[in-house]
């Protein structure tokens, strides 16, 4: 089986709306170079975070942690975004939080960069990622998720 994520990391790499981290402390353990911005709208979240990371890296000073708007405020680009976008508005499925999340995705991402979108099936991202992205690869599926893998081209 392929892995969610590549396992050769060891530059920035963003949890975008990280929860409580799980994805980017996933990755942080398979590549010990790797420097994850950890970042969320919610001060709980980032926090909830910054407890797992101090908990479960042994390296918890190579990790960055951001409070905000998504990526808004964060001045570097990264050469991997990982991102479980939310799609609730209430009790209403709404993908326009995750849509503005792959725009800011798109923009901050490196050359070459990745973004990895862990999702429902039943949400199409395919089509928003793919006017966004040259390329739009699935790593992954089954009964209920699909995780896509999204290339940055040049410049």
């Amino acid at each position: 089986m392929t892995s969610w994520t590549p396992t050769d990391v060891s530059g920035e790499v963003a949890d975008l709306g990280c929860g409580n981290g799980v994805l980017g402390l996933s990755l942080a353990a398979d590549n010990p170079s790797a420097r994850v911005t950890f970042c969320d709208v919610s001060f709980l979240a980032v926090e909830s975070a910054r407890t797992n990371v101090v908990d479960h890296d042994r390296q918890p000073e190579r990790h960055h942690f951001h409070l905000g708007n998504g990526l808004e405020g964060i001045d570097k680009q990264f050469d991997l975004i990982l991102l479980n976008p939310p799609f609730h508005r209430g009790h209403a499925v709404d993908d326009r939080v995750a849509r503005g999340l792959f725009r800011q995705a798109a923009r901050r991402l490196a050359p070459g960069g990745e973004l990895r979108v862990v999702a429902n099936q039943h949400l199409g991202y395919q089509r928003p990622l793919g006017k966004l992205f040259p390329r739009v690869d699935t790593v992954a599926r089954n009964a209920k998720f699909v995780i896509f893998r999204c290339v940055k081209g040049s410049p």
